[in-house]
């Protein structure tokens, strides 16, 4: 391809592409890397980085829907990709055991992955416009549906805030407790011997719960002292 000075230029890949291309180099007999260049008009290097990052690109891609894939072409990084990468692959689990993520909770989860790496809340704020961001970012759109507007989770947000500053500081106390105590009965093997199958999904909400509920406690903490 050449641009209108002349000089070559080489197309912009979509997800589709870059899965296209990771499918083709997986095959027994795979065709060279340059013919596939040449093939979608990239370079070798272009080629060569998506082969060495294809696990991140299609573990990416499952959470896009066929036609986000056709219509992103170049993953942008936000000011926290720790936080993001970490996110993402925990909303990617999430979806693995059936356990729908809302915006709220997404938010949550955000905030606590962020203390977990000593990111402090006046440098990461969770905010609406983040999330929105993130989501354009890593094409969950299909993924993490906005709610009515985002409107409703706002509301139901403040609400809850509200809601929790009546609620003593024991009881949270309390809570944690009973949620490591149903931990250690959920891991032991007698229990995993019993779920069998559905194992997998009963751990993926008990630790979806903690996360959030340890989340809240941490805030809680910090706004009474």
């Amino acid at each position: 391809m050449t641009g209108e000075d002349g000089k070559k230029t080489c197309k912009r890949l979509s997800e589709k592409d870059r899965l296209e291309i990771i499918s083709k180099l997986s095959r027994p007999d795979p065709p060279s890397k340059r013919s596939i260049a040449r093939e979608y008009d990239v370079s070798d290097g272009s080629v060569r980085k998506i082969w060495k990052q294809k696990e991140e690109i299609q573990v990416r891609s499952m959470l896009m829907s066929p036609e986000t894939r056709a219509r992103t072409f170049r993953q942008s990084k936000g000011n926290f990709p720790e936080v993001e990468d970490r996110l993402f692959t925990w909303i990617d689990e999430m979806r693995q055991a059936n356990v729908t993520v809302s915006p709220t909770l997404a938010l949550t989860k955000a905030k606590q992955i962020a203390a977990g790496l000593s990111i402090s809340e006046d440098d990461f704020k969770a905010s609406w416009q983040w999330l929105q961001n993130f989501k354009k970012r890593k094409g969950l759109h299909a993924t993490l549906p906005d709610g009515e507007g985002g409107e409703v989770d706002n509301n139901l947000s403040a609400k809850i805030d509200e809601d929790i500053e009546q609620v003593p500081f024991d009881v949270f106390d309390t809570l944690n407790k009973n949620l490591l105590a149903i931990e250690d009965q959920i891991l032991c093997e007698e229990f995993q011997d019993e779920a069998g199958g559905k194992f997998d999904k009963i751990a993926s909400h008990f630790l979806a719960l903690k996360g959030l509920v340890r989340g809240v406690t941490r805030n809680v903490k910090r706004q009474r002292t």
